[in-house]
């Protein structure tokens, strides 16, 4: 699971910030979907998007997801660059806005 989050009071701000996490999480969504080791399929087809008032959630709700996660041939080449990654992308397009 990637959470992306923004907490604050500065209404404008915090918009764009909130659009560069929507924008971006969207962006990587499919990215995540291709770097999941696939066998039947269906674990990559489960990730999905999920938005609160502080921002979006990357998450895969498989069973065994968590077990694939932490086998080491999935998180360490992938999860953590991509988690990176997306807080840069965040950050460029929050302030360029």
């Amino acid at each position: 699971m990637i959470k992306v989050s923004v907490k604050g009071k500065m209404p404008d701000i915090r918009r764009k910030i909130l659009a560069s996490i929507s924008e971006t999480t969207r962006e990587f969504l499919p990215r995540i979907k291709a770097d999941t080791p696939v066998d039947t399929g269906f674990l990559r087809s489960q990730w999905r998007r999920k938005r609160n008032r502080n921002g979006e959630t990357l998450l895969n709700k498989t069973e065994y997801a968590s077990f694939v996660e932490d086998s080491q041939r999935f998180i360490e080449p992938h999860i953590e660059p991509l988690k990176r990654s997306i807080v840069n992308k965040v950050k460029r397009k929050s302030r360029s806005r």
